[in-house]
């Protein structure tokens, strides 16, 4: 029978504490690297979690700094576009008023130049009397030099007569017929009270040159203007469908000379 020996228990007891213990050791050594291990990804998680927030939070304050910028770009665009739009009404407005103020001062022109003329027509007027006058006085007299002097006058009458009809259009007022010579009359009584010499031509002789309604015929391309000013006189001398119509022609120069053929219809007002 073996006998027990105290100094081999004890370190036998020794030895299996020294056991336990370093097993202990291990066992939490181990668990904490399984702890870590399992903290290793939630940390990972969580940080991606964070990144992914910052990247949202970044993202959106991006976007509304963006957007204010787009606000305040489209807020100075639609100001800048007003005052544009402003500026060019007011331009608009101010060429509408010099276009307005040029077509008055034209008009008053106009007015006052036809008041001229008419003025002029009846100097003429008054030029040629004198010259009757003189036509019939010259004959009776006796002396020599009275009658010269008569004579000269009666030259620089014509002369100055001549070139003042230059000046004012003229009109030759034509008829369709016989029976519109009372009409021919008032129409050119009507335009040389106006300024406009007339003349009453011969009806024409083939009714094929007579025109369906009143025309203000015109010869030169600078007369346009006028034509429409001489053929607003023979409407108000009632003749409501008076038109105008341009004809070329090779032998009628003179600038300011209007031919005004009657109508078939036209009949004294």
């Amino acid at each position: 029978m073996a006998l027990w020996n105290a100094d081999s228990w004890m370190e036998s007891m020794s030895d299996a504490n020294d056991d336990l213990q370093q097993r202990k050791l291990q066992a939490e050594i181990d668990k904490t690297i399984m702890e870590t291990r399992a903290l290793r990804p939630s940390l990972f998680n969580r940080t991606g979690e964070l990144i992914k927030v910052a990247g949202a939070v970044i993202a959106m304050v991006a976007g509304l700094y963006a957007a204010s910028t787009t606000y305040k770009i489209t807020q100075l665009e639609t100001r800048l576009a007003q005052t544009e739009k402003q500026t060019a009404e007011k331009e608009r407005l101010s060429a509408i008023a010099d276009r307005d103020a040029a077509v008055v001062a034209k008009r008053a022109a106009l007015v006052a130049k036809r008041a001229a003329e008419s003025e002029l027509n009846r100097v003429l007027d008054q030029v040629r009397d004198a010259q009757e006058v003189i036509g019939k006085l010259t004959p009776q007299l006796s002396n020599a030099s009275a009658t010269a002097t008569l004579r000269k006058l009666s030259g620089r009458l014509e002369v100055t007569s001549i070139a003042a009809a230059k000046v004012l259009p003229l009109a030759a007022v034509v008829p369709a017929d016989a029976a519109q010579q009372a009409l021919a009359s008032h129409v050119a009584s009507s335009l040389s009270a106006r300024g406009v010499r007339t003349n009453v031509a011969l009806p024409l002789p083939n009714r094929e040159d007579v025109p369906l309604v009143t025309e203000v015929r015109y010869f030169v391309d600078a007369d346009r203007e006028e034509s429409s000013v001489i053929m607003e006189m023979v409407r108000q001398a009632g003749l409501s469908d008076a038109k105008i119509t341009f004809h070329k022609s090779e032998t009628i120069k003179r600038p300011r000379y209007f031919e005004i053929r009657l109508g078939a219809s036209a009949r004294t007002p």
